[in-house]
Order: C-alpha cells, then sequence, then structure tokens
C-alpha cells in the first residue's frame, strides 16, 4: 500500500512539475525510520522518471533526513501511559500530548516550531528564477497532525495525509470526526 502511495503521491506531482513555467527544484525530507527513507527513494525516482522522459529542467537533492520530521519520544519504554491511550483512541492520546499529560514525549510547542522552520526554510528556496518543491516523509501522527494543521494556512504548501482532514475546527482522522 504505501509504494502505491509513493507512486500515486509522485504522479500527482510530476503534474505540478511539467506544468511549471520554470525550472524547478525538488527538495526531500524524511523522517528517521527506514519506511520514510523509502517511500521517500520512490517519490524523487518516480518525479526523476517523468522529467527526465519529458525533458523538464528539474534538479533533485538526494533524500536527506529531517529532525522536524523524525519520530521522537524522550524514552518510548517508559511512555505505556500514552501507549495504551494510543491504542484506545489515537485523537484522546494526540489531545492529551498537546495538553502536556505525558512525561516522556516531546514539547508540542517544540515539535511545531521545529515543523514551522522546516516549512520556512523549504518556502525561502524557492526565486523569482526557479520554484522548490519541498516533500517531508514522516511516520508519525504526532508531526503528520501538526504539520497538516499548520500548512492549511500556508498558500504555497499542498498538504497530503491520506486520512487527515481538518475542517474549521474539527479534524476528521480516519473517517472519524474529532474536535480539534
Amino acid at each position: 500500500q504505501g509504494v502505491k502511495q509513493a507512486k500515486n503521491f509522485a504522479e500527482y506531482l510530476a503534474e505540478e512539475i511539467l506544468c511549471s513555467p520554470k525550472p524547478v527544484n525538488v527538495v526531500i525530507n524524511c523522517g528517521d525510520i527506514r519506511r520514510t527513507y523509502l517511500f521517500a527513494e520512490i517519490i524523487r525516482k518516480k518525479l526523476k522518471q517523468s522529467s527526465d522522459f519529458y525533458n523538464k529542467n528539474v534538479r533533485f537533492s538526494s533524500v536527506s533526513q529531517h529532525p522536524a520530521l523524525f519520530f521522537r519520544f524522550s524514552d518510548a519504554g517508559k511512555e505505556q501511559v500514552y501507549l495504551d491511550d494510543y491504542k484506545k483512541d489515537e485523537n484522546y492520546a494526540f489531545v492529551n500530548w498537546l495538553e502536556g499529560k505525558y512525561k516522556y514525549t516531546p514539547d508540542p510547542a517544540k515539535v511545531e516550531a521545529e515543523l514551522e522552520a522546516w516549512i520556512r526554510e523549504g518556502l525561502s528556496k524557492s526565486s523569482e528564477n526557479a520554484w522548490t518543491i519541498l516533500v517531508g516523509v514522516s511516520h508519525s501522527f504526532i508531526v503528520d497532525t501538526i504539520l497538516v494543521s499548520k500548512i492549511r494556512s500556508h498558500k504555497k504548501v499542498i498538504g497530503l495525509a491520506d486520512f487527515i482532514k481538518f475542517v474549521g475546527g474539527e479534524m476528521c482522522y480516519k473517517e472519524k470526526w474529532h474536535t480539534f
């Protein structure tokens, strides 16, 4: 399923790149879990294949890890309360995390600030002569949810998350709506 999702995303992005009147730089970052690297590499290879076929001026960086996309716990073995809550209801655990109820999870404000900085860094690479597309691949409900909630306010950022949608103060995750 992940390979199919990566290829579908790459095809979507390739259409956007092929329509660009300017040269395009593609920067792909991933988290620290191996499957995020593999997912990102599939996207890069598929995009490169399309740009080569259509002789489009696209520059690709190699896939690299970015700390803002890491799945992090201070000490995952000690955070059994979070893991138990997460198994029962992911949204409940996420809201509790935002409220600081878990001792060994990352600080929500710090994670949010890192993601905002990553977005700003990526957007700053575009210029009048070329556009930069920043792709981030994470395997963290926390990172994905914060990122999607933040990027919906950025006009130049496209947010694609398989299961997460936001409408007003509501979040839909895996077809279930929650107050957010």
